[in-house]
């Protein structure tokens, strides 16, 4: 009698191979991913920021639309970048999947000229 098919031994040969190719391969890749992930947050972040600056740039004479202190601190809203076509919405934040509050606050501060410091603040701008 011809039998044709595997042994069970010769399957969990192959189980057991798989298995061990998956737990080699399978933490890069899901590295890979959240590493991705963080990059696409950060550069998120560095387009809002962007955002910001051009718009204090084109604003910036006309004081009352900008929250600015004494420092040279200047506050706008995710909501006017929005308002002026700086960003479209829905503005996500990558790591959570959820849409950015638009009240939120990005504080932009001249430190000289050329060197700015930029935050996404969570709490409404100052008035």
């Amino acid at each position: 009698m011809n039998n044709k098919g595997f042994t069970l031994i010769e399957l969990l040969g192959v189980v057991v191979i798989l298995g061990i190719i998956s737990l080699i391969a399978f933490p890069p890749i899901i590295n890979q991913v959240k590493n991705s992930r963080d990059d696409t947050d950060e550069n998120n972040k560095s387009i809002i920021f962007d955002a910001a600056e051009e718009y204090i740039l084109e604003h910036e004479d006309v004081e009352h639309d900008l929250n600015m202190n004494a420092n040279k601190v200047y506050y706008v809203s995710l909501q006017t970048l929005v308002d002026d076509g700086k960003l479209t919405e829905p503005i996500t934040d990558i790591k959570t999947g959820e849409s950015y509050n638009l009240n939120r606050c990005v504080m932009v501060k001249y430190n000289n000229m050329s060197d700015t410091s930029d935050t996404l603040l969570d709490t409404n701008c100052p008035s």
